[in-house]
């Protein structure tokens, strides 16, 4: 057991040691809530929804064409036309 207390703290170091480097940092203040970049930064914010306009506007034109759809669908008054024959080559 005394072999293993040696090895146990390098190892509790070493993790301490990682979790202090610049990698883990901006992990560490993100769960803590202090990043630079907190969500109540109004620039975030705008860019956030910037990058959101475009694939809300195709949710959007993407549902009107689904209602369009399913209307003409349920209607029944437009028929397809029967399938053509296949003529094998």
């Amino acid at each position: 057991m005394a072999p293993l207390i040696p090895v146990v703290g390098i190892l509790v170091y070493g993790f301490v040691h990682a979790l202090r480097s610049p990698v883990f940092s901006p992990l560490a203040e993100r769960i803590r809530g202090t990043a630079s970049g907190s969500e109540s930064d109004p620039m975030l914010l705008q860019e956030i929804r910037q990058d959101l306009a475009e694939p809300n506007r195709r949710l959007l034109e993407l549902e009107e064409r689904q209602d369009f759809t399913e209307r003409i669908v349920s209607s029944g008054r437009q028929q397809l036309p029967p399938p053509r024959a296949t003529t094998p080559v």
